[in-house]
């Protein structure tokens, strides 16, 4: 099963990401960003200041 390991965290972005697909967000080095769940294919999903939700890489968090 692919569940969700939730968590409210915030955290800081440690390597650019450009978005590929819709559902994805883009991010910036240095951001901070809230975690909303993390899934073990290596992805998050996740906030940024802004509002803007979207899967993000866990190896940029």
């Amino acid at each position: 099963a692919n569940s969700p390991a939730i968590s409210s965290s915030s955290t800081v972005v440690i390597c650019t990401f450009i978005t590929t697909l819709p559902d994805e967000l883009a991010i910036t080095i240095g951001e901070s960003i809230r975690v909303l769940a993390e899934y073990d294919d290596g992805w998050a999903l996740c906030m940024n200041t802004s509002g803007e939700q979207g899967m993000v890489p866990l190896e940029c968090l």
